[in-house]
């Protein structure tokens, strides 16, 4: 277990040295206005029968956006360099048994993001919490 734990930290500081040595201008090029597939949640793979969530940032007006699992939702985020967090959250209220709690893991998960890093060829998103990793996306179809 302890090994496990130490490699998914040196896992993080590796995604974190590759993103700082890439600049931050670049990091958020590649963040916003892409539509970002959720992978997986705390590392481990959502269900795949399930319509994947997805994560849209716009450029114009910081706004965020998106599809939870069941609802679509929307908000604020801001960010700086590595940092990123998300306010004024908001979501339709339909209630769907099968997805309803991957949404709230997701939803959850995203008002506790502090951190994020693209990937060094820009395909992968990780959220962290921290230096947590909390979710992660693979870059969609534009």
């Amino acid at each position: 277990m302890m090994q496990l734990l130490q490699l998914s930290m040196l896992g993080v500081l590796l995604i974190l040295q590759q993103t700082c040595s890439r600049g931050a201008d670049y990091s958020h090029k590649e963040l916003l206005n892409s539509n970002w597939e959720l992978v997986s949640i705390s590392q481990e793979p959502i269900d795949t029968s399930l319509k994947a969530p997805t994560l849209l940032f716009e450029e114009n007006g910081k706004k965020v956006n998106g599809f939870a699992g069941c609802n679509q939702f929307f908000g604020t985020y801001s960010l700086s360099s590595d940092s990123l967090s998300f306010s004024k959250l908001g979501s339709t209220k339909m209630f769907c048994e099968q997805s309803q709690e991957l949404e709230n893991q997701y939803l959850g998960q995203l008002e506790k993001s502090t951190h994020f890093v693209v990937s060094q060829e820009g395909r992968t998103l990780t959220l962290l919490a921290g230096a947590v990793p909390v979710l992660e996306f693979r870059k969609g179809n534009e």
